[in-house]
């Protein structure tokens, strides 16, 4: 009989294990999914903060190539 109820307790530290990491799994499943909504939403900030930078960048160098028109055309 001892066998059998050691036999036991190893079978049911075994179930209660597997039922641990199946919750641990599914615990960082759920932090993968935020991750990778954050991921999206960064990439998105990113995409939008690069074309703000280019629409500036343009801007100025339209600006500076019409200064110096005026300027060439002044000191002429």
């Amino acid at each position: 009989m001892i066998k059998i109820g050691n036999a036991r307790k190893k079978w049911n530290t075994i179930l209660n294990e597997n039922e641990s990491l199946k919750y641990e799994n599914n615990n960082l499943k759920a932090k993968i999914i935020l991750l990778q909504d954050d991921i999206i939403s960064l990439q998105r900030i990113n995409t939008k903060q690069k074309e703000e930078l280019l629409d500036y960048k343009n801007k100025e160098v339209k600006r500076l190539k019409e200064k110096n028109k005026k300027g060439d055309k002044n000191g002429k």
